[in-house]
């Protein structure tokens, strides 16, 4: 699904030079159009990159890539999780179409947490949780994490960024979730005065954690260069008093 309100903005925009995705007809002048491919990551994780190929975020295995322009070897489209776009490389997608009946619950296995798979009856399910069995408490998710280290646009415990931590602990609470700061700051839960507790949002401009109890902070922090647990009252000394965001 394509929301009309994210049309504006170039990163969950699925349109490049003259070509947009079809789905745009009616929402965003294009000279052309195109029925986006839907394709599968196969490989355990795979950046997406900006043009310039800078990363911006990840794709995890078994997640769909929508596929809008295919050039020798990268891709451009949208993740359809949540809806970011960028270029991949078009040798770790596939057009196998391959329906998952689990994702991965653990952290620190072969494939990442909320990546996602298919086993057939009697087949072992290690570290694997049915699809539709989720986690109740992101803060914990956010635990298996710690001492990750840092890195820009990560989504898995190899690197993660601050966004990237709280989208991994929500999606494996079965809670849908935007892939940056500003957009889990504006569309999570909503604004609360009252006193921190356990699973609120921290929020700052430009970094984003999730409250452990009313006095601690897990986080990934680019100055620590890992995921961590804080004082709230420590972070908000560096960085300015935190707007909290209840689930």
């Amino acid at each position: 699904m394509i929301r009309p309100a994210d049309i504006d903005d170039p990163r969950l925009r699925p349109a490049h030079g003259e070509l947009a995705d079809q789905r745009l007809e009616g929402l965003w002048r294009a000279p052309a159009y195109r029925t986006a491919r839907p394709m599968r990551v196969t490989a355990p994780m795979l950046d997406l990159v900006d043009a310039d190929g800078r990363r911006q975020s990840q794709l995890l295995f078994g997640e769909t890539f929508e596929a809008l322009v295919i050039e020798a070897d990268r891709a451009f489209g949208r993740c359809a999780r949540d809806g970011y776009v960028g270029w991949v490389k078009a040798e770790a997608l596939s057009v196998e179409r391959l329906e998952p009946t689990h994702r991965v619950a653990t952290a620190d296995g072969d494939l990442p947490l909320n990546a996602l798979v298919r086993i057939e009856p009697g087949e072992p399910a290690e570290g694997l949780a049915d699809l539709f069995a989720f986690d109740d408490d992101p803060a914990a998710v956010a635990e298996r994490f710690l001492g990750a280290p840092y890195a820009w646009g990560g989504r898995t415990r190899q690197g993660i960024d601050c966004s990237g931590l709280v989208q991994a602990a929500l999606f494996a609470c079965g809670l849908g979730c935007p892939r940056d700061v500003d957009m889990q700051a504006r569309e999570l839960g909503h604004e609360t005065s009252d006193a921190p507790r356990r699973n609120d949002l921290a929020c700052w401009d430009g970094h984003i954690g999730l409250m452990l109890d009313a006095e601690r902070l897990i986080h990934a922090d680019g100055k620590a260069g890992a995921v961590v647990v804080m004082l709230l009252a420590d972070v908000e000394a560096i960085r300015g008093p935190a707007r909290l965001r209840r689930l």
